[in-house]
């Protein structure tokens, strides 16, 4: 039929246009393409193609009309409006999202982005629902074989779109739920729909899961315990609808990994369960309730429409052992009537070679204005086959065993609209103020050209749209280039004449009006010759074929793999190729892209999607065998496209086959059956298969002849059943022995792999089946247990033989030592007996220990530590059993030649503690040298003062005891006392003795500095019989005390303990400490001076012995002062007592008038210096000072004299250095001005306003040798508070208008 070859031309058209598009030019130019309906529909509808696109899945429109969604599997969301898909046949849809960008998607097989809903209140709440693959844990390549495997997963996540820039914002993602790590990268679906009950729904394929089972031994597509194989139900938040069918107590929430993490825990997101790849499912929009029927995509012989929504709460739909309407592997007979399993309402069979496949569903809304016959129809694509059918109610409905195989109770399938391949997805949609039916396609070809949006549309009685197609003689060549062009492939569905009008150069100008044209192209360059043919009723279509002048399609090259190269499964092959261009040369590697097609029997599947750009690129692990029929036809094609600097393109293609490898199954006797992953077949058979394919065998119990069989042994020594690896070539037979069925018992509890604890009980809990296969009762059942020490393999029993079920043993005991702990293990046994034929039958399970792993160590290492009385040296690593506690001690020793002693436990503990081991751990044991420990007692001065004076009394005790805790003798004590320096500890040795006790007195520092800078300790050492000693200290600090020494006149020398000082100086010591003061006759200013008086009362002569008192409360420092005048005035000083007393008496006297004259005129003098208001420092150090105020002067010939720059108040003869210590003022100390200080007091000056007196003070005062230092006097007396008496701080002081520093 015309229209037929219509079809095949308008591919042929879309090739071409895939040829010559640029590989980032995602969607094209739309055209149109023929259709083949049913003939009593012929001449009402048009097929339209109105959007090119690259690999895409889904569309979804917005509730509002307004907008359409569709999705590329690479990642990629795209919309257009409706407006312009009614307006336009050159549609061009703008990027919304791009989930690649964000996440890093697996793209081979099947993975890639699904599926796509909106929240059926958008743009109110504006919320786009995606289904994609998630490269989760970095391996698109993970093979997962069991829970707790990573590998990629697939993820609903719901986003926000911004509707005025029509863009989803990546930070919006609200994950939903995800899948566990998938075991293959087919069967995802990831349909996404709301239903009437405003409730979400999503349709999630078994990951390939038929043969896996959970730890139940459940069927992972049938399990509860995982989102695979399901249809799953949620709130629009992703939260869980109160009354979705699992949500009791024995349930929890899977959205975080898709697992519930016990067989036993349902997961709350289940609607329905037991579904192979639920592809599609489409809602009914003219019921008011949930409903919608699934498209599930079958295996080898049947597909099957299944029913979904408020009637199916929980339902379960049967896979993996049901499809079709028969057991899984049946087509006929009884296998094939009504089961407990929720049936389909719809099936049909397909053959092996052709393979089948229901993809995309939609029900017809009845409101949409076509013609009655659809009122209530279903469509369904077939993406294998082709073509998008149809079926009503209304059927026959014939149940076995009237018709076998059964028919459903819709009419038979009809072939209704476009023959188009690979549909993934249908929905009905507005088309100008009416309703049309969208579809995706993957493209006939599987090209990218031909894939896209295509709109089927009711046209009645109005004129329809010619079809525009061209064929070409040639399109590439060298200018001139003469083209002969054909549009006889064009033609009008209503039968219409139409019209050619030809456009070979662009110019816009009709070059030709044939039918069959030809045109010669002068011009080098890249031409689209256009046709558009009319009806001439106003109907039109256009299409353009794509001509080179002086331009040659590149020359792609496949390198690897190289034809006749074969795989096994797994096997990673890397992509390198190469092209060279007549025109440009060598291309580079981003003009090569490539596609693998995995072929089965007449059929393909996309195992990497064309258009993968680039060159040396790893394909993914080669895939297993669909299934074994299909083994020996099955292979990958790899295409490589090389397209040049202009566009135009050239692919080549290699064939690599698997390496085929056969496997024979048989059984003692023959003639039984075996099943091999999941198929049935009868002994003797061979089964063919790829190399390294992963799958199991297994021998079930079965009936032969009368007589019940069951299984007895593998000749691969395997379990009944088990997983066998296929060879590089073929292995010796798989021969499964089978005897007289015996009863078959079972242990369900404890699991296989269960660990136990130390104070754990075994559940003992399992089943048995008779001969016959049926179940027998728990008096049938007989446990024991039995414990081996792990050292002599000898049996203990732990159990004895207990007959029943549900049994619960004792608690299991501590381990009997840790060197054996690892190896010891329980053994259960369970025993069936059939009381009939007297058969039993024995299985056994091993439980072994949870182990902890803990070191043992010491410091230092080498030592050894006790566990329950045994000694262990260290370092040691040990294992015991989870919850085991013992006895752990660590005691004193010997290593080396040296005593040890425990000091600390790592973990905290005593010495000698229960320790219970719930966790790896590490305990060390810290040592130290086992010494004496003596213990200083008696300290009865000091128990309340922290400091000493000169002269206290100390009376102390010791003891000690050795490292054993003995008590030492008194020999074994020595005492010493030391003078320590505070900065770098150094010391000197005042006394020592032996013995237990020590007396001593706090002596006198022996320098001035020392005071300052040193302490006591008292030391007490025990030494024991080997030798070994060790010492306690006890530190003494001594109460410091401040005095100031000064001259009346100041400036002049005094000697302290021998050492020079000149004042004003602060002299710090400790106290109680006698300082001998000593006031010697010398000269100043030319004028010699002699000694009259101290400023103690009982110091009566030049030199005398101050103890210096304890410091006052108020931290001011102590004053003495002597008073020196003229030596032919100074006192008489006798040898005698009397005439020392009477000397005196006369200084007393004399002195002070003598003094008070002096003072006076010097008053007069000053004030008279005073008059411009300078205040005049005055420096009466040495001049020849060198900062050490210890230094040894002359005192005959040194002349203290001002010199004539004195008046400009520069310091005469300052050295840099400020004296420390004695030398110089303390910032406690009174800083006299001579002779104003003294003159103030004598004469009671109190008028403090005179600046000549007291000019302002200068913020630094620290030192008198800073240039920025103030003469202000510190105070208005320079003995006030400082009594002649020498008294303490309970006497009364001077008027109360002193200040104080």
């Amino acid at each position: 039929m015309m229209m037929t070859r219509g079809f095949s031309l308008a591919s042929a058209w879309l090739l071409a246009m895939a040829a010559i598009l640029p590989n980032d030019n995602l969607f094209s130019a739309a055209n149109h393409a023929t259709i083949d309906i049913d003939e009593d529909f012929e001449g009402k509808f048009e097929d339209q193609l109105v959007m090119l696109a690259d690999s895409p899945t889904d569309l979804e429109f917005s509730p509002d009309g307004k907008y359409l969604f569709v999705t590329q599997k690479e990642g990629k969301v795209f919309y257009t409006t409706v407006d312009e898909l009614d307006s336009a046949d050159d549609v061009k849809p703008k990027l919304v999202f791009d989930v690649n960008v964000n996440y890093d998607l697996c793209f081979d097989g099947a993975r890639g982005l699904s599926g796509i809903g909106v929240h059926p209140e958008f743009p109110a709440k504006p919320w786009i629902y995606l289904f994609h693959n998630h490269n989760k844990h970095g391996d698109c390549n993970a093979e997962v074989e069991k829970d707790g495997d990573e590998g990629p997963v697939n993820r609903l996540s719901r986003y926000v779109i911004d509707t005025s820039s029509m863009k989803i914002d990546p930070n919006s993602e609200l994950v939903l739920f995800e899948t566990p790590p998938l075991y293959s990268s087919s069967h995802n679906s990831g349909d996404i729909a709301f239903g009437n009950d405003g409730k979400l729904y999503i349709t999630v394929g078994d990951a390939g899961t038929r043969v896996k089972e959970n730890s139940a031994g459940v069927t992972m597509p049938q399990a509860l315990d995982r989102l695979v194989g399901k249809i799953i139900r949620l709130n629009e938040d992703g939260s869980i609808p109160s009354d979705n069918p699992y949500t009791g107590a024995d349930s929890s929430r899977c959205n975080v990994n898709g697992l519930s993490g016990n067989p036993n825990i349902k997961c709350q997101e289940i609607w329905a369960t037991g579904l192979r790849n639920p592809y599609r499912f489409a809602f009914n929009p003219n019921v008011e309730h949930t409903q919608f029927y699934i498209n599930e995509v079958g295996r080898n012989m049947w597909e099957r429409i299944l029913p979904g929504g408020d009637d199916f709460k929980g339902a379960n739909y049967g896979f993996p052992f049901r499809q079709g309407m028969c057991d899984t592997g049946k087509t006929e007979g009884s296998s094939c009537q009504p089961s407990e399993f929720d049936d389909a309402i719809h099936w049909y069979r397909h053959d092996e070679e052709d393979g089948g496949a229901c993809t995309g569903g939609a029900f017809y809304p009845n409101d949409a204005g076509w013609p009655t016959d659809f009122q209530d129809a279903y469509f369904y694509a077939e993406y294998a086959y082709g073509g998008i059918n149809r079926i009503s109610p209304g059927g026959k409905e014939c149940a076995y065993p009237k018709c076998d195989p059964p028919v459903s109770a819709f009419s038979p399938t009809m072939k209704t609209f476009s023959p188009t391949k690979k549909v993934v997805s249908l929905q009905f949609g507005p088309h100008k103020g009416g309703k049309a039916l969208y579809y995706m396609t993957r493209g006939d070809t599987g090209t990218k050209g031909d894939a896209g949006l295509f709109r089927i549309a009711y046209t009645g009685s109005n004129n329809r749209n010619p079809k525009a197609f061209i064929e070409a003689d040639n399109t590439v060549g060298f200018a001139p280039l003469s083209v002969t062009f054909d549009g006889t492939g064009s033609y009008d569905p209503d039968g219409d004449k139409i019209t050619y009008e030809w456009d070979f150069d662009g110019d816009g100008t009709v070059d030709s009006t044939e039918h069959k044209p030809t045109f010669v192209f002068t011009e080098p360059g890249t031409f689209y010759a256009k046709l558009v043919v009319k009806d001439g009723k106003g109907g039109s279509a256009k299409t353009t074929v794509r001509v080179d002048a002086d331009n040659t399609p590149p020359q792609p090259m496949i390198i690897s793999p190289k034809p006749g190269d074969t795989f096994a499964v797994g096997d990673i092959f890397k992509l390198v190729g190469s092209a060279f261009d007549p025109e440009d040369g060598d291309l580079p590697d981003t003009a090569l892209t490539w596609e693998v097609r995995q072929h089965h029997n007449n059929h393909y599947h996309p195992f990497l999607d064309p258009g993968t750009q680039g060159n040396n690129l790893d394909l993914w692990p080669a895939p297993e065998p669909e299934d074994f029929d299909a083994s020996r036809t099955s292979h990958l094609a790899i295409r490589l496209t090389a397209t040049d600097s202009k566009g135009l393109s050239a692919t080549i293609e290699i064939i690599v086959k698997p390496k085929v490898v056969e496997i024979e199954l048989d059984s003692v006797p023959s003639g039984l059956t075996l099943i091999a992953n999941g198929d049935k077949f009868i002994t003797p058979t061979i089964i063919t298969t790829w190399e390294n394919h992963k799958f199991d065998i297994r021998a079930p119990l079965q009936e032969m002849n009368g007589v019940n069989l069951g299984f007895e042994s593998w000749s691969d020594g395997g379990d009944e059943t088990h997983t066998i690896i296929v060879p590089a070539s073929k292995p010796p037979p798989f021969i499964a022995q089978y005897d007289k069925a015996k009863p078959r018992p079972v242990i369900s509890s404890p699991k296989e792999g269960s660990t136990f604890s130390v104070g754990d009980v075994f559940k003992l809990k399992g089943s048995a089946t008779d001969t016959l296969g049926n179940p027998m009762d728990n008096s049938a059942l007989t446990w024991e247990v039995k414990f081996n020490d792990g050292n002599n393999r000898e049996y203990y029993d732990f159990l004895d033989e207990t007959n029943g079920n549900n049994i619960v043993t004792s608690a299991v005991h501590a381990p009997e030592d840790l060197i054996t702990a690892a190896k010891a293990y329980f053994e259960i046994f369970l025993t069936a007996t059939d009381s009939a034929s007297g058969e039993s039958k024995t299985t056994s399970m091993v439980v072994r220990p949870k182990l902890v792993e803990f070191e043992l160590d010491t410091i230092p290492s080498g030592l050894e530590v006790e566990i329950d009385g045994e000694a262990i040296q260290t370092p040691k690593s040990l294992l015991t059993w989870d919850n085991h506690k013992f006895n752990i001690r660590a005691k004193s020793q010997s290593m080396d030649g040296n005593a040890y002693k425990w000091t600390s436990w790592s973990s905290g503990e005593s010495r000698s503690h229960r320790y219970k081991a719930e966790q790896d751990d590490k305990l060390v044991a810290e040592f130290e040298l086992a010494m004496p420990v003596p213990v200083i007692s008696g300290l009865k001065d000091l128990e309340d003062s922290p400091t000493f004076k000169v002269g206290d009394e100390f009376y102390l005790s010791g003891s000690s005891r050795d490292a054993d805790g003995g008590v030492m003798s008194s020999k074994s004590l020595s005492w010493e006392l030391r003078m320590v320096n505070n900065v770098d500890s150094t010391y000197r040795t005042i006394t020592s003795q032996k013995g237990s006790e020590f007396a001593f007195s706090a002596p006198d520092p022996d320098t001035f500095e020392e005071a300052e800078t040193t302490h006591l300790e008292v030391l007490l050492m025990a030494t024991d019989s080997s030798g070994t000693s060790s010492t306690e200290t006890y530190a003494l600090k001594p109460s410091l005390t401040e005095v100031v020494v000064d001259t009346v006149p100041s400036g002049l020398i005094i000697l302290a303990d021998g050492a020079q000082v000149r004042t004003p100086a602060t002299i710090t010591t400790w106290q109680s400490d006698s300082i001998q003061l000593e006031a010697p006759p010398q000269k100043k200013n030319g004028e010699v001076y002699a000694w009259h008086a101290w400023s103690e009362e009982d110091a009566a002569a030049p030199t005398f012995d101050y103890v210096v008192p304890r410091a006052r409360k108020s931290g001011r420092p102590r004053t003495v002062v002597a008073t020196f005048g003229d030596p032919a005035l100074a006192p008489k000083i006798k040898s005698s007592s009397s005439g020392s007393n009477i000397g005196a008496i006369i200084g007393v006297v004399v002195g002070p008038v003598v003094v008070l004259g002096v003072i006076a005129a010097a008053f007069i003098v000053l004030k008279k210096r005073n008059k411009g208001g300078e205040h005049r420092i005055v420096d009466l150090r040495d001049p020849t000072d060198t900062g050490d105020p210890f230094k040894t002067v002359d005192l005959d010939h040194a002349d203290t004299s001002l010199s004539e720059g004195d008046d400009n108040g520069d310091l005469e003869g300052a050295s840099s250095v400020a004296p420390s210590s004695v030398a110089g003022p303390s910032e406690n100390s009174f800083l006299y001005q001579t002779p104003i200080a003294l003159s103030k007091y004598l004469l009671s000056t109190t008028n403090q306003d005179s600046d000549a007196v007291n000019p302002p003070a200068d913020k630094d005062r620290a030192s008198p040798f800073s240039p920025n230092y103030s003469s202000k006097p510190q105070s208005t007396n320079p003995f006030e508070d400082a009594p002649l008496t020498g008294g303490d701080d309970n006497e009364s002081t001077a008027s109360s208008n002193r200040s104080e520093i």
